[in-house]
């Protein structure tokens, strides 16, 4: 009777020690998963967050911010060196060819990194808003491009095109985010850095 409760002790302990050890392996399997996730996150192109807000009457612009747009979502975030981030709609090129200021081109916006530093005011309000601004986009910090940010004469019907794709390549905001990233430009001594990511398929 004694050596049958010592069996009986001895295979519940076994037991005891077996589950305990299948829970670390599910622990670290699943943390594994968590790691590949933030990889794949990473991966996908968006810099790593650790808030986002999409409220953005709440955003105050800081030194070091960055401005990203996925252009296969079309939506844009401005980014703090702390991963504090909001996030938005934007409009992004066409997903076709076209023909514009002299030009014959596939016009999506291009996927690079870009800094934006000058502001230039059109004076056509239809392409460029009530303000005519246009923050022009300079591939890799130097390259001059004709592709800027700025707002639209009728942002709202622009906000409507189906998947957002409606410029000839800049990036369209509305009059109040490019109040934000004119604001953000300041905090930035002048300057800041953009940068455009994801995939289009052209039709």
């Amino acid at each position: 009777m004694y050596q049958f409760l010592r069996t009986r002790l001895a295979l519940i302990l076994v037991g005891i020690l077996l589950i305990g050890s299948g829970s670390t392996v599910a622990v670290q399997a699943s943390e594994n998963r968590d790691h590949e996730d933030a990889e794949q996150v990473e991966l996908a192109g968006w810099t790593p967050t650790s808030y986002i807000s999409n409220e953005v009457e709440f955003w105050v612009p800081r030194a070091g911010d960055r401005f990203e747009v996925d252009i296969g979502t079309n939506i844009g975030r401005l980014i703090h060196e702390d991963g504090e981030a909001v996030e938005f709609e934007v409009v992004t090129g066409v997903l076709r060819v076209v023909r514009y200021a002299g030009r014959r081109y596939f016009a999506a916006t291009p996927v690079a990194e870009w800094v934006v530093r000058e502001t230039v005011i059109k004076r056509d309000r239809w392409t460029f808003g009530k303000t005519g601004r246009f923050i022009r986009m300079y591939k890799n910090g130097t390259e001059y491009t004709p592709y800027g940010i700025h707002p639209f004469g009728r942002e709202d019907a622009m906000f409507r095109v189906a998947g957002r794709y409606g410029s000839m390549g800049c990036i369209i905001l509305r009059e109040a985010m490019v109040d934000v990233i004119q604001e953000t430009i300041r905090a930035n001594g002048g300057e800041m850095k953009v940068r455009t990511f994801g995939e289009v398929s052209q039709v």
